[in-house]
C-alpha cells in the first residue's frame, strides 16, 4: 500500500487493516512451521528428498510475512503520528 493511500485512510480503517495483517501473518507463520517440520521429518527420518522443494514455499512465506509486518509497522506509525497531533 502506498504512503498516500495510508494517509487518506481513517484511523479505524488503519486499525482494522493492522488486525487483518496480524491474523494473516499468524496463519502464514503457523502454516510455514508445519510445512518446515514435515519437510524436516521426511528428510531426516524417512530419507525422502522429494519434499525438499517445499522449502521454497517456506522461504516465500517468510518473505510475505516480512513485507506484511513492514506494512503494519508503517500503518502503526501513521496511527501514532495522528495520536500525537
Amino acid at each position: 500500500m502506498k504512503n498516500k493511500k495510508i494517509k487518506t485512510q481513517s484511523s479505524e480503517q488503519l486499525r482494522q487493516n493492522i488486525k487483518t495483517i496480524k491474523a494473516i501473518v499468524a496463519m502464514l507463520i503457523g502454516t510455514s512451521i508445519l510445512v518446515l517440520l514435515t519437510v524436516l521429518y521426511l528428510f531426516i527420518f524417512k530419507k525422502d528428498t522429494s519434499a525438499l522443494p517445499l522449502l521454497i514455499v517456506t522461504i516465500g512465506s517468510a518473505i510475505i510475512v516480512i513485507i506484511n509486518l513492514k506494512q503494519a509497522k508503517i500503518m502503526q506509525a501513521e496511527l501514532n503520528s495522528r495520536k500525537n497531533r
